[in-house]
């Protein structure tokens, strides 16, 4: 089974993907944590969890896809969260120490900007591994347009194909990080300069026992951050998945023709169960281009509408009269909002919301 649960983050993203022979779940990934004011929701999912025997809450792999709020501040309290325990076999991230040696034509050795900053020293400071399955390098797309895409297998069987980002939108986020950074007062890469400068942040803090209703400041979206999205290509038991994060669609367009061109399938669509839309259904992020090269019968939102108002009305329509996969799409909304609601009655398409837009496959 393979399954692709969209957690209640408000306007973020914190995707639950669950997979285990025949119907079981034994293996667990998470993909974001959603933004500080969501918490409260997302962690009430993961304490529903099964613990281990001596506490804690098991996941093979955390990613985080970028360093934007409505993705990273949930992960900053959750790897605080003592009650919860999360243990991930690895957490995928790209902070400072993986941009700075970035270099146009220098395939790297080793490899907003606040919390990705305060993030990377927490990593260090609790001793987690992290990004052990690129040998704790930078997690990118290959120049070189023949070099195989960077993928990696869970032990629960998983595999998941890196399909961005480049080094092109790595090299302009550094830029945006390093003025960010110095802006706060210290050099990036000051791994106690940014646990004491950012410690005393609301989204910096360690969750409560008892989490109360609390608002932050909502953070604003940089598209330099949007680019840098790592996103995958998930396949499990003969299902596959894409799961974009906030990722560009001409990027997301050309990693998938890599993917394609890798599986001898060069010039064909993109055969996928469930496209979780980037950047929430913006229009920025969805375009004829991309959609022409996919063929999936289920495309997932995440977002509850506020701030930026996703989905865009108009890309939601373009994803419906660009469908390519067999039988009528079906749209899947974590939320019922006035942006989401509407599209239960049109023709055209199937929509299902809240505990109904849960994705699940059976496998092989």
């Amino acid at each position: 089974m393979l399954r692709l649960e969209m957690l209640p983050a408000q306007h973020g993203d914190a995707l639950l993907l669950e997979y285990g022979p025949r119907e079981t779940v034994t293996h667990r990934c998470l993909i974001d944590g959603g933004p500080d004011n969501a918490y409260r929701a997302v962690r009430e999912r993961l304490a529903a969890l099964p613990a281990t025997p001596g506490g804690g809450r098991d996941v093979e792999l955390l990613v985080v896809t970028h360093v934007d709020g409505d993705h990273i501040e949930g992960v900053v309290k959750l790897l605080q969260d003592d009650e919860i325990g999360l243990r991930p076999g690895d957490v995928w991230f790209n902070d400072w120490n993986h941009l700075a040696p970035l270099q146009k034509r220098v395939e790297p050795r080793h490899l907003g900007p606040e919390a990705g900053e305060f993030l990377g020293a927490l990593l260090d400071q609790q001793a987690r591994p992290w990004n052990t399955a690129f040998d704790q390098g930078v997690i990118m797309v290959p120049e070189d347009l023949e070099a195989p895409l960077p993928s990696w297998t869970t032990p629960g069987g998983l595999k998941l194909t890196v399909i961005s980002p480049t080094i092109d939108t790595l090299l302009r986020l550094r830029a945006t990080w390093k003025k960010a950074i110095q802006a706060a007062g210290f050099a990036p890469g000051n791994r106690q300069a940014a646990l004491d400068q950012f410690r005393h942040r609301r989204w910096a803090e360690a969750p409560k026992v008892t989490l109360g209703d609390e608002q932050q400041r909502k953070t604003l979206d940089h598209s330099e951050a949007n680019g840098s999205s790592i996103a995958l290509m998930a396949e499990y038991g003969g299902r596959c998945l894409l799961l974009a994060g906030d990722a560009f669609a001409p990027e997301l367009r050309m990693g998938l023709e890599r993917w394609q061109r890798a599986r001898g399938r060069a010039e064909q669509p993109a055969r996928l169960d469930g496209f979780k839309l980037a950047h929430h259904g913006s229009a920025k992020n969805i375009t004829p281009q991309l959609l022409a090269g996919v063929e999936c019968p289920s495309y997932l939102i995440s977002t509850n509408g506020k701030r930026f108002f996703h989905p865009d009305q108009d890309a939601m329509a373009m994803v419906v009269s660009e469908h390519r996969g067999d039988g009528t799409p079906v749209l899947l909304f974590n939320y019922e909002t006035p942006f989401t609601k509407g599209w239960a009655d049109r023709d055209g398409c199937v929509a299902r919301y809240g505990p109904g837009s849960v994705l699940e496959l059976a496998t092989a």
